[in-house]
């Protein structure tokens, strides 16, 4: 088994679940929680995105890899708008979820190179990447985008376990 692939499906889950808290629970005006779970979340993303870069490297997927790569600066882009006051204002959310889009449309392409190697899981995954990518371009569409990008994020963890466990990535 390759850890390190392991390892980072894990974050993804922890990824995942502190992604979606927020969206479940007020944190309040409880600013350090808050900032805690987007740091947790940041953290986890660029682990488990990491293994994405991994994946990219030994299939020659070089699509896979450099958008693994692109998504880290974004991640950490992102960490440090939502600490400032300033960035929730039209311009800068518009970019950031336009830019969410083309990395999740370009991702999306990559899986479905992927299904070569693990199997029609990353060519599901790799679509409905596509098509969230496409609604988070359109800004207008965001929350179908982020509805459609739920079970592409449940199937990529899976995509990193199954991964785990081939012998071409030990």
């Amino acid at each position: 088994m390759n850890e390190t692939l392991k390892y980072s499906a894990i974050f993804g889950i922890i990824a995942g679940v502190t992604g979606i808290l927020p969206d479940i629970i007020s944190w309040g005006d409880n600013q350090i929680v808050s900032s805690l779970n987007h740091l947790i979340y940041v953290i986890s993303s660029i682990i488990y995105i990491w293994g994405y870069k991994i994946v990219g490297e030994k299939t020659h997927n070089n699509l896979l890899k450099y958008t693994a790569i692109a998504y880290i600066p974004w991640l950490i882009i992102t960490a440090m708008l939502f600490l400032s006051p300033t960035f929730f204002n039209a311009p800068h959310v518009i970019l950031w979820i336009s830019t969410f889009g083309i990395l999740g449309i370009l991702f999306g392409i990559a899986l479905l190179k992927l299904a070569e190697v693990v199997g029609s899981i990353a060519k599901v995954a790799g679509v409905l990447g596509i098509l969230s990518g496409i609604c988070f371009v359109t800004v207008k569409f965001a929350i179908i985008g982020r509805l459609l990008g739920l079970p592409a994020y449940v199937l990529g963890i899976m995509i990193l376990f199954k991964a785990a466990n081939m012998e071409q990535f030990k």
